[in-house]
């Protein structure tokens, strides 16, 4: 009788051990489910954000390319010369940060509004004309789209450094024929938007406080560069601290940068730690 009570005791005792175990198992199964829905839900929102910001800078950039190509067509329609679409734009252009620079594209000589006249004449773009680095071939191919009006689906040229004013900026442009002494010929009005003035349109809410924004190009180019981002471009970014020497992990990513309309990307930083 007394062997039957102990065994009942125990039993007991191991029983309520068990479902011990049980309830933390299933609260520690149930927490770990509520925190995964937590982190995507986190996920889904600091998309939603980028998506926003994204439609942000496009408004933006779309509203910049409307003034280049208002300018480029009063200039056109009223047959102005050098001189006279630069004193144009300087008596319309209200805002300072904003300059404009015409680009003989044969042998891209440029003409800054920011200078008086006389004095107008710049080097920022003569450098690209012949140069042999990828990043100076696509910069002359996106000025080349530009100018041809093939960018339809959106191209702006940057990030470079202009003489006057020594800040890094991105353009837009349009074609517009100035007339010259031996004629009417076609150049490349670049509208120039200094990069400061394009990151005051991102506002990050305090949550995401490790975020950072940039603008690339469909390539992997850098347009505006985010703070820890020190490699060439996006893709040499990754490769250096994700598969250094898998090339053809580079040009899967590529691809899926060319192909992707808005996708989502999970690799290590230069910390090593995963980021989104």
């Amino acid at each position: 009788m007394k062997f039957s009570d102990k065994a009942k005791k125990l039993f007991l005792i191991l029983s309520n051990i068990v479902l011990v175990v049980m309830v933390v198992a299933a609260t520690i199964m149930y927490s770990g489910h509520v925190k995964k829905m937590q982190d995507y839900s986190k996920m889904l929102d600091f998309i939603t954000t980028v998506e926003s910001m994204k439609q942000v800078s496009l408004n933006y950039l779309n509203s910049e390319r409307g003034y280049v190509r208002d300018w480029a067509g009063y200039i056109t329609k009223n047959d102005m010369t050098m001189e006279e679409a630069l004193d144009f734009i300087k008596s319309i252009n209200t805002d300072g940060e904003r300059l404009a620079h015409i680009v003989d594209m044969e042998t891209f000589e440029a003409y800054s509004s920011y200078y008086p006249a006389g004095s107008q004449k710049i080097d920022t773009y003569e450098k690209y004309l012949n140069g042999l680095a990828e990043t100076e071939e696509n910069f002359r191919t996106t000025m080349f789209a530009m100018f041809n009006g093939s960018d339809d689906d959106f191209t702006i040229l940057g990030k470079y450094q202009i003489d006057e004013t020594h800040a890094r900026v991105v353009s837009v442009g349009k074609r517009v024929t100035i007339k010259t002494a031996e004629g009417d010929r076609d150049y490349l009005l670049l509208r120039i938007i200094p990069t400061e003035v394009l990151k005051k349109t991102w506002v990050f809410p305090m949550e995401y406080k490790s975020a950072e924004v940039g603008i690339m190009t469909r390539e992997g180019d850098y347009v505006v560069q985010s703070n820890t981002m020190k490699s060439g471009n996006f893709p040499e970014y990754i490769r250096a601290y994700n598969f250094q020497d898998d090339y053809n992990k580079v040009d899967e990513l590529r691809n899926r940068l060319s192909t992707t309309e808005s996708g989502t990307f999970v690799y290590k930083d230069f910390r090593g730690n995963e980021c989104m």
